[in-house]
């Protein structure tokens, strides 16, 4: 673990001091601003171009699912659950929206809530960049923050009150919080997240895997009781309401729900691939190679990941996974290869890619200085976390994102290989970064040692 009076790296480059000076910082911060100027007015168009707000997004379909908690009913009663756009969340989420709107009502919450995604997208950002060991000057972070108000998928999320930035941000705390030893608060951010979304459950299972007992163990076992407390609000019809959730759960990854364009893991892009749907003309009709290809894809990503796993800690090189950024990057990698195969990996759920790509920076540039042989690696890695990013950042929808539901309703020829975008460029960062840290933690010790930042 690492002290937490251990001082923060300025994380800078020789022979970029241009990059530092009043010019550039003052140059950056007026940039900074027009795009976050730009971006607000984008955000507050969308709003405004629905009166019925928050009707036809998200939130309305949480809202719904606390609106029936608060009246005592079950959320996941098929007769209103239905069609695609179904609540598949465990109760936890429609448990705190149904507080905060007995509290504050539910007008107010149309404004807190995407208030809230945003502070959370923000809080993340700055966690990110100044919480793991490395101080990046706040211009650039406003840069970054700017370059984000602008983004579609940002835009999107903030409007639809999705919970991909409360993600981001209990992921990077718990992992900040470990670093200095406070497990159970580290725990409980995990277990949240792991409640919101269960599929996060697989970074506890890292942590299993990298011996952090008590990481890994807490956070299941709080993780548990946060998911089976959710469910006591619902205590009139509570065994109802827990198969509901497990009915309707499956429903969203599986069938033709699960073979929607907007599930870009390699299991959609087999399902339209190989199997007949409403949202493409497939390649072939034959279920058995959706199996078989998915199974192929878990194997690859399964082998990278031992590549990492299998290898030497290497603490002396300051790469151990102990160490928070390290771990940050590890987390990024897990994740990336999970959701190259998961059940369901839409575009905004990639928002981990830009705690992904600012990790292997970091490191990069401290691989740098220490002149190691691996160098290119890390210019690689660092390349293959921005395509992610970089569709993260696209101001507008073009073509071959296919991120909106025009662009995917009658997919065919080799669209639909287009349509597993996320799927191949998580698979592509989550591969690359294994291979540099393995191949780093297996070469000769050299440089300085470091053992924390």
């Amino acid at each position: 673990m690492t002290s937490t009076g251990t001082p923060k790296r300025s994380l800078q480059l020789t022979g970029t001091s241009w990059f530092n000076s009043p010019t550039c910082v003052w140059l950056v911060i007026a940039i900074s601003a027009a795009l976050f100027l730009l971006g607000t007015v984008q955000l507050v168009q969308e709003f405004q171009e629905n009166p019925l707000f928050p009707a036809s997004t998200d939130l309305s379909l949480y809202m719904r699912a606390a609106d029936t908690v608060l009246a005592g009913g079950n959320p996941y009663d098929p007769a209103i659950n239905t069609g695609f756009n179904i609540y598949g969340y465990p109760p936890l989420l429609a448990d705190l929206l149904a507080l905060m709107s007995a509290i504050i009502g539910a007008t107010a919450i149309n404004i807190v809530w995407p208030v809230l995604c945003a502070a959370s997208l923000v809080a993340a950002t700055v966690l990110i960049f100044r919480g793991f060991g490395f101080k990046v000057d706040w211009h650039w972070i406003m840069l970054v923050l700017g370059l984000l108000s602008i983004s579609r998928l940002v835009r999107m999320d903030i409007y639809h009150g999705q919970v991909n930035f409360f993600m981001l941000l209990l992921v990077a705390g718990a992992l900040i919080l470990r670093g200095r030893g406070q497990i159970i608060l580290a725990a409980s951010c995990l277990a949240i997240a792991m409640s919101l979304k269960p599929f996060f459950g697989v970074l506890a299972i890292y942590f299993l895997l990298r011996r952090d007992w008590k990481m890994g163990g807490y956070s299941i076992a709080i993780g548990a009781a946060v998911f089976f407390l959710s469910f006591l609000p619902l205590y009139s019809n509570i065994i109802e309401s827990f198969f509901g959730w497990r009915d309707a759960s499956s429903q969203l990854i599986s069938g033709a729900s699960g073979a929607r364009g907007d599930n870009q893991s390699f299991y959609g892009l087999f399902l339209r691939m190989f199997s007949r749907t409403p949202f493409s003309t497939p390649w072939l009709d034959n279920a058995m190679l959706v199996t078989v290809f998915t199974s192929i894809g878990v194997l690859i990503s399964g082998s990278f990941a031992w590549f990492l796993f299998a290898g030497p800690r290497n603490g002396r090189e300051g790469l151990a996974p102990e160490r928070p950024v390290v771990g940050l990057l590890e987390c990024c990698v897990v994740l990336a290869l999970a959701h190259a195969c998961g059940p369901y990996t839409e575009g905004d759920h990639i928002f981990f890619t830009i705690a992904g790509l600012a990790a292997a920076v970091m490191l990069g540039v401290e691989r740098w200085e220490d002149r190691s042989p691996h160098i290119m690696l890390w210019v690689a890695t660092s390349l293959a976390w921005s395509l992610s990013v970089a569709f993260i950042a696209l101001p507008n929808s073009v073509w071959f994102t296919l991120g909106t539901p025009e662009s995917y309703n009658d997919l065919s020829g080799a669209l639909i290989l287009l349509s597993g975008r996320n799927g191949m460029l998580l698979l592509l960062a989550g591969s690359m970064t294994a291979v540099t840290l393995g191949l780093e933690r297996r070469s000769v010790r050299h440089g300085r040692t470091i053992t924390s930042a």
